[in-house]
């Protein structure tokens, strides 16, 4: 349970986090969703970010389109997104994968355990999926060599690193110009972090 202190979370019925970093607000009542805004309660020992827009966000009324899930993001977040499946083997199979976006959102610093496995076996069960852990402070990107493998892993993938700004790294689709691009092989990397790009 997060924030266990905190007596106003507890009285917070329609918001809930999807893990550590992530923080959904939905529209349940008819009134918000004719307004297209909500209100929102976001723990102040925490700092968020809109994932739609980028830009900090605190305690109060957040847009609420019908397009658009009202959702936050924990500051020294990193979050990994990948491509669109059709379904859960697509890119089994293949030695390269399609390139991830690692969105790193500005703040302490966090980390985030990259799962995988086949997608359609129980063969996880004995142990066969990878985990690759990624963390970041405000100035260096470290990503760990990949622990594990599994039948049709991939072998080698670009990552788009984004420094999460007002307007750049928000909302679902890839953001067209990332700030690094890391080839990683499944062996240790780091990365000093710029907006102009990799400092070596």
């Amino acid at each position: 349970w997060d924030f266990p202190r905190d007596p106003r979370a507890r009285e917070v019925a329609d918001q809930f986090l999807w893990g550590p970093d992530l923080l959904v607000a939905p529209v349940v009542r008819r009134a918000d969703q004719d307004r297209g805004e909500r209100p929102v309660y976001l723990p102040p020992t925490a700092q968020w970010t809109g994932f739609w827009s980028g830009r900090e966000q605190r305690t109060g009324v957040a847009p609420a389109p019908l397009s658009e899930v009202p959702l936050f993001v924990r500051m020294g977040a990193v979050i990994v997104l990948g491509p669109r499946l059709q379904y859960a083997t697509q890119y089994a199979g293949l030695s390269t994968h399609p390139p991830l976006e690692v969105r790193l959102y500005a703040g302490a610093g966090g980390d985030f355990i990259l799962y995988e496995d086949d997608g359609h076996s129980a063969a996880y069960q004995s142990g066969a999926y990878s985990r690759i852990r990624f963390t970041h402070t405000p100035t260096l990107l470290t990503i760990a060599a990949r622990e594990g493998s599994f039948h049709g892993m991939w072998r080698e993938v670009d990552l788009h690193v984004v420094l999460v700004r007002p307007g750049h790294g928000i909302g679902l689709a890839p953001c067209p110009s990332p700030d690094h691009v890391v080839h990683y092989t499944g062996h240790a990397v780091s990365l000093t972090l710029s907006q102009q790009g990799p400092l070596l």
